[in-house]
């Protein structure tokens, strides 16, 4: 790894570790639920990138619409939608 200082490969690496165990779980899940017949990891987290959360001064964030292919997932990780708009 390519870095300036020891302390900047120390941050890359704890994130490439933090990220790995978030897709070891995701793959995991996937496998118990099935999901590697419709969807690859990628195709999953790309998935979830689509979600957005809007900020609008002194309300609480709003939770954009969730698709067909989202609640599959929220689903299958067992995540329910109004913990979502609990945000």
């Amino acid at each position: 790894m390519r870095a300036h200082s020891q302390y900047n490969v120390d941050g890359r690496l704890f994130i490439k570790f933090v990220a790995l165990i978030i897709y070891a779980e995701a793959s995991r899940v996937m496998k118990e639920k099935k999901l590697f017949n419709k969807y690859t990891v990628k195709e999953l987290f790309a998935e979830l990138k689509k979600l957005k959360i809007t900020h609008i001064e002194k309300n609480d964030p709003i939770l954009s619409e969730l698709s067909k292919r989202q609640k599959i997932i929220f689903d299958a990780f067992g995540i329910q939608e109004d913990t979502l708009h609990s945000y």
